[in-house]
């Protein structure tokens, strides 16, 4: 039975798989071990049909709450990168150095539909704003020097 899930330590999740159609199908990811024994049970039993699962055994899956997909993964070199399959290409946007920032950028990406022209927008205006919100800080002429250090102009 272990021959039909492995073990992702990237996600740290269990990967129901088979051999279907001449390529190996991910059926189901699972948290734990035993999840994967009893899915697998299950998917044995229906013939490998993923409709015909009772449903405790499909509150075990995790792919069937795609809502819930963080869009980011923890890289090798310990960066946050954030990607989606947009129209059916998988697309890169960018990687953070904080699980914070990323989220703060999936949810930008959310808002803006996933458009990398809309995001730029986002970002400028963010950028605008944050530098009317440092003017505000620094106003006065014993603050000029941290407006020359931050690069707004004096």
């Amino acid at each position: 039975m272990a021959r039909y899930y492995t073990y992702d330590n990237r996600e740290d999740l269990f990967f129901v798989q088979k051999y279907l159609d001449g390529k190996i199908r991910k059926l189901a990811r699972v948290r734990t071990e035993e999840d994967a024994k009893k899915v697998v049970a299950a998917l044995q039993e229906v013939e490998w049909d993923r409709r015909r699962l009772p449903d405790e055994i499909k509150d075990l899956i995790l792919n069937s709450f795609r809502d819930k997909t963080p869009y980011y993964t923890l890289t090798p070199g310990g960066k946050y990168q954030v990607q989606k399959r947009v129209r059916g290409v998988q697309t890169h946007f960018g990687n953070y150095d904080t699980e914070a920032e990323a989220i703060a950028m999936v949810n930008k990406l959310k808002m803006c539909r996933w458009e990398k022209d809309i995001l730029e927008l986002l970002l400028k205006i963010d950028e605008e704003q944050e530098i009317k919100r440092i003017r505000r800080q620094t106003r006065g002429k014993k603050n000029k020097y941290k407006r020359r250090m931050l690069g707004i102009d004096v």
